[in-house]
Formats: C-alpha cells, structure tokens, sequence
C-alpha cells in the first residue's frame, strides 16, 4: 500500500463514532456530518444530519467482524474490522482500522485518543458501496480507518414480492386452482413467508444441515413462493437456489466458506445469504410492529453495536459532555473519566 497521509483538521475518536451514529449515506443532502469537520464556533454552520435521515439501530454481524481483543492493546501488526447492519434502514457498513504503520498506537499515555484527519485517497465511490477514509494525526500511530457503507440486499420490488398481501392471495388461489382437494392449504402472511426464506437460509448457512434438497410442491413453500416457488424464482434462484425443472426439486444454495473475513469485501454468496438473513430479521420487526403481532426473530434479538464500535475506534470508557471538534480542539480530561473539548 502506498504511504498514506492525513491532512486538515480532525476529529477525536469519540466524535467520529457520534457522527458515525447520525450520517445516513442516503438522506445526505445537507453536508456531509461524517466525511466533513465543523468550522471553529462562531464562524459557519455547524453539519448536521438530514431531518429525514435514519435513526440508526446498528447491530453486530460477528461472524462478519475481526473484533480487538478484549483488554489487549493494539500493536503493529493489528487490523480490525466491525460489520454492522441497521434495523430500521438496512444499510450495512464496515469499519475497518489497520495499525501497521504504528509505533506505539493510540491509545498510550501521550494520546489516550486517536485523532482521525481524512485521508481521502482511501474514499471510493462504486454502484452499490460508498467509502471514507482517515489516518491518526499521532506520529507513532497513524492508524488508517476506513468506513464502508453498502446497500440493503433486499431491494423495495424483493421486499414486495414477499410481503405484499394481494400477492400471497394470489398464491393461495392459484394453489387451490391446480388441486382442489389438497388439504392444509392456507394463505401465508408477511410474516410467514419471511420467516420461511430466513429457515431457508440458515438451514443453507448451516455446513451441518444434511438435506439441501426439498420437493418443489411442499405446501409451506408454495404459500409463501407460489405454485412450486416459480411466482418468486428469480429472487430464490438470485441468492442461490437452484430449481430442478424434471425433478421438481429446490435445493439449498451451496456457499462456500469465506478464508479471510478481515480483507472480505462482501462479495461472495456466503456474505450476501449472511446479510440477506439479517434483512429478514429486520423485516421481521418491521413486520411485527406495523401488524402489532408476535416476532418469532424477537427470541434472537437485535443486540446494539454500540460497544463493539467503541472499541474498534479506541473510544470506550467515553462520556460525551460537550462535543466541538475542530482543529483547535483541546482535550483536558482522561479518555476514561470526561472529555471536555472546547475551541
């Protein structure tokens, strides 16, 4: 990699993850509260995110992350890297630190903060991810962060192909019209059919699930898919499975497992079955809450990334008191006590 150099002013790592918390990549129309610094105070408006942008509710994607150990300080051979997908936006993101240009990384008695400038020959921009980057200002650190945002694997047209009520009706009756007299038969809801694709996708995520291969006319599978999952086959056959026309058989995706999750971009099936099963469960929330009924995904949870975060960035232990980060910001308190910055 070539020699990377931050410049301008920075912010202290606690004020990255609070930006990091409020920037919605897709309601960015007002500044940019990540990527760009506050003026000093008095001189210029303060970024601030979108009216209408997400409140995010980030949660961990472990197998997906390379987390730091817990109570080991970094060293010059440390890289990190925390997945994470919003609830309510779906949006997912990856936070990579690397510390091999250090010395003596951050956080040491002389800087209990990294303070991150940008380093903006690590951004990109492609069709479907969007990438900041920033370097620690400590000359014996110089840790480079990366933050990598990608969009939702279930499109809005997915979404309502799997949802939408008249669709499921529809389903249902073209069941009945080709056998009258099957029994047991019935329409699935929203939540059915979401809950069914995401049994789908951890039996195939499962290396220990034996039987990859079920009959195309099972009852549960053809309310939630259609006539033997040909109303939904080219979303089923997008993440993987494969429909067998003579057999009248599906069989589970076959993803292989992913050697280096560290230097992953997230472009093999594996991680995209990982993300789509997430999006279900979010869904299913989502579902749960407009229908006010049960959440079957509830009983897994939805765990806050919130300290995973902190620790990627060096920045646990931090109370937020008061936040200007700018060039001149001063830190005058211990990381793990109160920070005051002021201009």
């Amino acid at each position: 990699m070539a020699t990377i150099h931050g410049s301008g002013p920075g912010k202290l790592a606690p004020k990255l993850y609070a930006d990091f918390l409020q920037f919605d990549p897709q309601k960015n129309f007002t500044g940019n509260i990540l990527s760009e610094h506050p003026p000093p105070i008095g001189e210029g408006s303060q970024p601030a995110p979108h009216r209408d942008a997400c409140r995010h509710e980030y949660t961990t994607k472990p197998v997906q992350s390379v987390l730091p150990p817990l109570d080991q300080r970094p060293n010059g051979s440390s890289q990190y890297k925390l997945a994470v997908v919003c609830k309510k936006c779906r949006i997912h993101a990856d936070i990579c630190v690397d510390h091999q240009q250090a010395t003596d990384p951050c956080p040491n008695p002389e800087c209990p903060l990294h303070h991150f400038q940008r380093a903006e020959e690590l951004d990109e921009t492609g069709q479907k991810h969007l990438r900041y980057g920033w370097q620690c200002s400590s000359a014996s650190c110089r840790a480079l962060l990366t933050i990598t945002f990608k969009k939702e694997r279930i499109s809005n047209s997915d979404r309502l192909q799997l949802v939408d009520t008249s669709k499921l009706k529809q389903r249902y009756e073209d069941i009945m019209q080709q056998d009258v007299t099957r029994e047991g038969v019935k329409q699935a809801t929203p939540m059915d059919t979401l809950q069914r694709l995401r049994r789908y996708l951890r039996d195939a995520l499962n290396v220990d699930h034996e039987k990859r291969r079920f009959p195309a006319n099972n009852k549960r599978f053809m309310e939630a898919f259609g006539v033997e999952g040909k109303d939904c086959r080219e979303l089923l056959e997008g993440l993987g499975f494969e429909y067998t026309e003579d057999e009248h058989t599906w069989t589970l995706p076959n993803s292989p497992a992913v050697q280096d999750r560290l230097h992953s971009e997230g472009d093999s099936l594996r991680e995209m079955l990982e993300d789509v099963e997430y999006e279900l469960t979010a869904l299913m929330y989502r579902t749960a809450m407009e229908f006010n009924i049960v959440n079957p995904a509830a009983v897994d949870g939805w765990s806050s990334a919130d300290r995973d975060l902190q620790r990627t960035l060096a920045a646990q232990g931090c109370e937020f008191v008061r936040f200007h980060a700018w060039y001149g910001a001063v830190l005058t308190a211990p990381c793990r006590s109160k920070i005051y910055l002021s201009a």
